[in-house]
């Protein structure tokens, strides 16, 4: 049982690792996708892009998203699991 116990302490941890590394590449897109709405933003601003206003209309959010997304990364970086897996919003 002992033996058991150590194995499966093992794996929690290789999932536990694993979760992490995902969760970081996670942020890590969701920089480059707002760097990319960011840019696509930019390039929306020019006069022939005028004519579509419902997708000038979704430039809105993106800054209010960047403050959330920093607090998001910063309780992540500190997080501890339990509190965590509580608040994966995923």
């Amino acid at each position: 049982s002992e033996s058991e116990n150590e194995e499966l302490e093992i794996k929690n941890n290789h999932l536990n690792q694993a979760v992490h590394e995902e969760r970081e590449a996670i942020i890590e897109l969701r920089v480059q996708l707002r760097l990319l709405q960011m840019q696509r933003a930019k390039s929306e601003q020019q006069p022939q892009e005028e004519e579509e206003p419902e997708r000038r209309g979704g430039t809105g959010p993106p800054p209010c998203d960047g403050v959330l997304e920093v607090r998001v990364a910063k309780e992540q970086a500190k997080a501890s699991p339990s509190k965590d897996r509580k608040e994966t919003p995923i």
